[in-house]
């Protein structure tokens, strides 16, 4: 992963800082992330919160990436199962969905069944990152203040994959 800096906060918390310019996860210097989470997980899912421009363009990317919506109200907070290849097919597509909300995020679900959980832990709590903790195998990946840095959070174990991050 060139010009990513690799940051161990702890076994299930890591950043990744790109050095040369703010995050676009339609590079490929993302494959071995997206493609380790892919190979870990049954589902993935879009978290957007306040959206900044609601038009055409919008209601076509999300027509055209989610396999499933859960959640949306009027577009401020939304939340939907992708369809998987988009994640590593077609990155640009979700590359395209973060930059219409203040806050975006991805959560990849190890298993599917756990998805009621993760829907009903999402209707009470506006702030996904905080349901991870009620959710057995989930790797949530979001961009926090820096427009640079990619933050990947879990209750799972994922130390192992550094090595490959840092590659």
């Amino acid at each position: 992963m060139s010009n990513l800096d690799v940051v161990v906060h702890s076994n299930k918390r890591v950043s990744i800082m790109d050095s040369l310019h703010p995050i676009d996860v339609s590079e490929s210097k993302w494959d071995s992330l997206f493609q380790f989470l892919l190979n870990n997980s049954e589902t993935v899912y879009f978290y957007g919160l306040r959206v900044l421009v609601t038009n055409e363009e919008l209601f076509n990317t999300i027509g055209f990436a989610a396999e499933r919506i859960l959640i949306n109200e009027n577009y401020n907070r939304i939340f939907f199962r992708l369809k998987t290849a988009n994640v590593l097919l077609n990155r640009s597509l979700i590359r395209t969905l973060w930059l219409f909300f203040e806050t975006a995020s991805l959560v990849f679900l190890i298993d599917r069944d756990c998805e009621d959980i993760l829907l009903k832990s999402s209707s009470r709590n506006i702030l996904i990152k905080d349901n991870i903790t009620q959710i057995d195998g989930c790797f949530f990946v979001y961009q926090g203040v820096e427009s640079n840095v990619l933050w990947v959070e879990s209750d799972q174990d994922f130390s192992n994959v550094v090595s490959n991050l840092k590659r």
